[in-house]
Parts: C-alpha cells; structure tokens; sequence
C-alpha cells in the first residue's frame, strides 16, 4: 500500500489486530502498533495520545487484576477505523468482569483518602464515547469507540 497524505477532511481506514501475552512488558508492544496505526490514519496528536492512555490502563488492569499469573490466555485487541469512527475490542478468558458497573472515583478526596483503583475506567469513560460489554464464551469483551477528530462526546 503506498503511502498517502491525509487531509483535515480525508479518512484512511484501517484494522489492526494483536495478540498479547498476559504480562505488562507486552503493553509497550501495543503502544508502539497503536501509535504506528495512529500515525499512518493520521490521527489528531492529542486524541491518538488519550487512546494510548486508555488502552495503556486497561490492559495494566487486566493484567494487574483480571488473570491469574498461571493463566496463558492471550489478550486479543482487535482495532478497526473506518469513517472517522475508531472501535477497540478488547477480549480476555477468565471470570466475567463488567467494567461499566465500577464506581466512578472521587477525583476530589485528597490522595490520602482516595481509594486504590478505578482510574483506568474512570479514564476510558473520559475519552471514548462508548464502552460496551459482554460475557460469551468465557470471555471477556469489552467494545469502546471514539470519533477521531470530532472528540469524545
């Protein structure tokens, strides 16, 4: 495919899918694809940027929190762009997990009375707009989409 120049009005679609081993030093290999991706569709800097910060913590969290350190499933990402419409999904074995169901932070307590956790969805609530979920097949999937250029609603 030769390389085009994209324009403010211009869409380049495109797909990406990766498979990533359940351990944090695989979330450096997934930024690097989705910067990769996002540079070649031409992605506005700053949304590319809250992207990777949401598919940063999310997949920390999964990791962190959603498999077990003996489990060898791996974490498929599977991202698609087509009419300044970007959609992730992101899927996992392992108990059912909704994450639309966790309570959002109190951003105001002091660090000291703060609770550990939720910030990842917090962040993916801030700058996607939609996150969808379900359960099938012992797995977990969880769609989030965002207009790239337009900003998240």
């Amino acid at each position: 495919m030769a390389e085009q120049s994209i324009g403010p009005q211009e869409a380049v679609d495109g797909e990406l899918k990766l498979e990533l081993a359940a351990r944090l030093p695989e979330i450096a290999r997934l930024v690097e694809a989705f910067e990769a991706f996002a540079d070649r569709l031409g992605f506005p800097a700053d949304a590319a940027l809250q992207v990777t910060l949401v598919l940063d913590e999310l997949v920390t969290n999964i990791v962190t929190y959603g498999v077990r350190p003996d489990e060898t499933a791996p974490i498929t990402v599977q991202l698609s762009y087509a009419g300044g419409i970007l959609k992730i999904v992101l899927s996992v074995a392992g108990r059912p997990f909704d994450p639309r169901t966790v309570k959002a932070p109190d951003t105001t307590a002091s660090l000291e009375e703060r609770q550990i956790g939720g910030l990842g969805v917090h962040i993916a609530r801030a700058y996607m707009d939609s996150l969808d979920y379900r359960y099938d097949g012992g797995r977990n999937h969880l769609t989030l989409v965002r207009r790239i250029g337009g900003g998240a609603a």
